[in-house]
């Protein structure tokens, strides 16, 4: 009856009770809301692949909605690898690079909740799925193979007829004619997992409060493994946040640009450089580089695609995750990556250096190309 009443209306039950009462709803009630839930999943994914009628990914949404809560308000079972299999498998089936993007997005978004919660008790299979949740980055080795998302939902099988086979696990909603198309998809996952580390940091209501920060550092931790040694791949290891060398940084060289599209109409000629990973080095700088800069008062943290009614409940969530965002980017990621951070001693206020201290060149320093395909600043 719960959930049936959550299928139509997702966000009333949440913002009528407390935090804590919710938790002991859960709490008490754990096996027979997992049990009802995934009854209701996998009745909605035989009538999206039936049908797929906008009604049918309504309800999708409002279930994914229960999954979100189990996923926060039970972090401790999480962590104990309850429903370890089952978990796994929906956010596999959320993930599927068939999907649309919004649901891909959504899978994204679940599957770093799933992970602050079990921090250490992953497995490889998870910490590498990890790795390849942003496409055009290279496949990370999975017990010698290189594994993609592709090979980690769907494992290659070599099996004689005799022996059982998993079922292939295919897209839950494929894109649709109308959808937007993203042209730089490395970027747009890029963005989110980078949002969405900070804006659910706190979304999850555990008894011991210090498992918010063991969280984000978890999460940080294994994205410098995976993605920064690829971003900023030039990065000078010599220097450290607490040893630095205060020298001006050698200027690099000039990149190559090469022309991307001349318009018919003599409009803005587009230039792009070969150098791999820049966009991605840039869009990192700007989120680190947000956590020195204090937010505005009043200002309301959005996070993207969040489904249902904002209420200040919401709201105090997220700036609550803003606060501990920012106390981690001055304590804990400094730490976790000081070989990262260190030339921003050097940079201080002047962009124009930091931006050749963190490898790129031509972006932020002098002389640099104002066109649509080389990167502005923050402002």
């Amino acid at each position: 009856m719960f959930v049936s009443f959550h299928l139509h209306f997702p966000s009333d039950f949440p913002e009528n009770a407390e935090p804590s009462e919710l938790k002991q709803f859960f709490d008490l009630n754990y096996s027979h809301i997992y049990y009802v839930f995934f009854e209701n999943f996998v009745t909605i994914e035989v009538s999206l692949k039936q049908k797929g009628h906008k009604s049918q990914r309504e309800e999708l949404d409002s279930i994914l909605f229960i999954f979100e809560k189990i996923l926060q308000l039970l972090p401790e079972r999480i962590q104990s690898r309850w429903q370890f299999h089952s978990i796994g498998l929906i956010l596999k089936k959320l993930l599927h690079t068939g999907n649309s993007l919004k649901i891909r997005r959504e899978g994204v978004r679940l599957f770093l909740l799933w992970m602050q919660a079990l921090q250490s008790h992953a497995e490889r299979e998870q910490l590498c799925m990890f790795a390849c949740l942003i496409p055009g980055f290279p496949a990370p080795l999975c017990h010698g193979t290189p594994r993609t998302l592709d090979t980690l939902i769907n494992p290659p099988l070599s099996l004689t007829e005799t022996q059982v086979t998993p079922e292939e696990i295919t897209p839950l909603v494929p894109p649709q004619s109308g959808d937007k198309n993203q042209e730089d998809l490395t970027a747009y996952f890029l963005e989110a997992l980078l949002k969405y580390m900070v804006n659910q940091a706190k979304s999850l209501e555990w008894r011991c409060k210090d498992n918010h920060e063991r969280a984000f550092s978890f999460l940080f931790g294994h994205f410098r493994k995976f993605y920064l040694p690829h971003i900023f791949p030039n990065f000078a290891m010599e220097t450290s946040l607490y040893n630095p060398i205060l020298d001006v940084p050698t200027m690099r060289p000039k990149p190559y640009y090469s022309v991307v599209r001349r318009e018919q109409d003599g409009g803005e000629t587009v230039y792009c450089t070969k150098e791999s990973f820049l966009q991605a080095r840039v869009i990192f700088i700007r989120w680190l580089v947000s956590f020195w800069l204090e937010p505005r008062p009043n200002a309301q943290t959005h996070i993207p695609e969040q489904r249902g009614r904002s209420s200040p409940r919401t709201y105090s969530v997220q700036q609550q995750a803003w606060r501990l965002a920012r106390q981690a980017a001055l304590r804990t990621v400094a730490e976790a990556c000081s070989d990262w951070t260190a030339t921003w001693k050097v940079a201080g206020a002047h962009l124009g250096r930091a931006g050749a201290a963190w490898g790129c060149p031509g972006v932020w320093g002098p002389g640099a190309s104002r066109n649509k395909a080389t990167p502005t600043p923050p402002h």
